[in-house]
């Protein structure tokens, strides 16, 4: 993990009021200094998870008898879950600005958002593994929607098709890098060493490469500590 030259260890922990809600380990690089590992479905500033998973990646499962969709709940994709008409501000209690980011956030890891072009809209497609007509259906209807309410409601048929299972994670991680909504997660599976996103995969660019060190948004592995 990242250059030849570098030579990593653990350097303590540090507690966040938001995200994970636990202790994270902080690492250190002799080249490029201190950095922090992200448990899986977390990300460097983030406020709730990405994706319906635990600390460890393996998928929140529910009931038969749960709510449409009650396994996003408590994820950035929450706004979307809770879409329901007059209850949609009961629901979540949360302010119109709140709601309308984390509509905005969906509708780009889903890569339904009118800023990304057909080419890396197909290209997300593919990572989450969507069927075309109904990814092509849910950027139409999402660009003629009025409102965040209507944009929301116009993401649900997309959220009921992603498949919850192992991959999960990793899937909405990298779509979510080739939006440009976070920067490049690094995770690596520790019995076959590998990586993703591959190397050389470019992202839309959200802040300048100056910003960022070689290391940002570290993923641990499961089993690792946090």
């Amino acid at each position: 993990m990242g250059d030849a030259s570098c030579s990593i260890s653990k350097d303590g922990h540090r507690r966040r009021r938001t995200g994970p809600g636990l202790a994270l380990q902080v690492m250190k690089c002799e080249t490029h200094g201190h950095f922090t590992v992200y448990p899986m479905g977390h990300v460097p500033y983030g406020r709730t998870a990405v994706a319906p998973v635990n600390v460890a990646g393996d998928p929140v499962r529910v009931g038969a008898a749960a709510a449409p969709l009650a396994q996003w709940r408590q994820t950035l994709f929450e706004a979307t879950a809770a879409v329901s008409g007059p209850r949609w501000h009961r629901e979540l209690g949360r302010a119109d600005a709140v709601q309308r980011r984390q509509t905005e956030e969906a509708a780009n890891i889903l890569g339904l958002s009118p800023d990304i072009d057909q080419t890396l809209a197909e290209r997300i497609r593919a990572e989450l593994s969507l069927p075309g007509l109904d990814h092509d259906k849910a950027r139409r209807d999402y660009a003629a929607a009025r409102g965040h309410v209507e944009r929301a409601r116009a993401i649900v048929p997309l959220l009921q098709l992603l498949v919850v299972n192992d991959s999960l994670c990793a899937r909405v991680l990298r779509a979510g890098f080739l939006a440009g909504v976070w920067g490049r997660p690094l995770v690596v599976e520790v019995h076959t060493k590998k990586a993703f996103p591959s190397p050389g995969t470019p992202p839309v660019p959200t802040r300048s490469a100056g910003d960022r060190t070689p290391h940002e948004s570290v993923a641990a592995p499961p089993g690792d500590p946090p």
